[in-house]
């Protein structure tokens, strides 16, 4: 590409780049510095702009603020300090840019290598700002933040509490997931390293033996930890199973549905032992799970 023209100009005099790739580039470089964790080597570029004063001393700016001038009386653009590196934006403004579509495969090769991974953590806390949101108000920033982490490094979410977050459209193929939390976790479309179907949560054996998937089909799945193997898959609700427990001594597991009912299962045999439907004894019966994570 070095040797060809990278803009090309129509019959309106409107220039346009003349390869996709390079507009590509730009998107993946856009989103990693709206995003916080654009690499120093790539912000140089950023920092070679006009009305700069050299004479204050660097800040961090968000995108939008950085590229966004105010005027004086004459008309003029307003010096700003110089910059010292990207902060992230707000979830409104992500929601409207990176989280519009899920990444693609150019775009996320090309931001991979524009990642400081000193500031990886940056991903995560853009996950976490989509805990208790929904997916309207949120999209795919979730679901694209945890992609371009679990790319970058995949054992990112190792240990994570991500319940309640939304990670919509999220790509877990080769990411190591011991030990996340994702009780309540919205996982609209995510895929994983095997089928799992459409998940709508997932959890860890406490034992770190079993991962353990409710599908929005009603089916349950358990897979072995280590090597991924499936071990069952059986039906166990009529709707989506939304939320997922097993107890600390990993012998009860406990489902919760949309088709408004929550069941215990013995967690070695998968045997049911109850059905719970009306409200109050599902009320008693998440009081009674929860005295047992505060009580040793």
């Amino acid at each position: 590409m070095m040797a060809q023209t990278m803009l090309i100009r129509n019959a309106n005099g409107d220039y346009t780049p003349a390869h996709r790739s390079l507009l590509e580039f730009f998107v993946a470089y856009k989103f990693a510095a709206e995003l916080g964790v654009l690499a120093s080597d790539f912000t140089e570029l950023a920092q070679a702009q006009s009305f700069l004063d050299s004479s204050a001393a660097p800040v961090d700016y968000a995108w939008s603020e950085y590229f966004s001038r105010q005027l004086n009386d004459s008309g003029v653009s307003m010096t700003i300090p110089l910059l010292r590196g990207f902060m992230s934006e707000s979830l409104e403004k992500l929601r409207e840019t990176f989280g519009k579509v899920t990444l693609t495969k150019t775009v996320l090769d090309l931001l991979v290598p524009m990642v400081d991974v000193e500031n990886i953590e940056r991903i995560i806390k853009v996950i976490e700002r989509t805990r208790g949101k929904s997916e309207d108000e949120v999209g795919y920033v979730g679901g694209n933040a945890a992609t371009l982490g679990v790319k970058v490094d995949s054992t990112m979410l190792e240990g994570r509490n991500l319940s309640g977050a939304v990670i919509k459209g999220a790509d877990f193929s080769n990411a190591s997931l011991r030990d996340a939390n994702f009780t309540f976790t919205k996982l609209d479309k995510s895929v994983f390293g095997r089928n799992l179907g459409g998940i709508a949560s997932i959890v860890f054996s406490p034992d770190e033996q079993f991962l353990v998937a409710g599908n929005r089909n009603g089916s349950i799945q358990l897979w072995a930890a280590a090597d991924g193997r499936e071990i069952l898959t059986f039906q166990g609700h009529a709707s989506s199973v939304i939320s997922l427990f097993i107890s600390s001594n990993s012998k009860i597991l406990v489902t919760g549905s949309r088709d408004k009912s929550v069941k215990l299962w013995d967690a070695h045999t998968l045997i049911l032992a109850s059905t719970f439907k009306r409200y109050l004894d599902i009320l008693i019966l998440y009081a009674q799970l929860l005295l047992t994570l505060t009580v040793k």
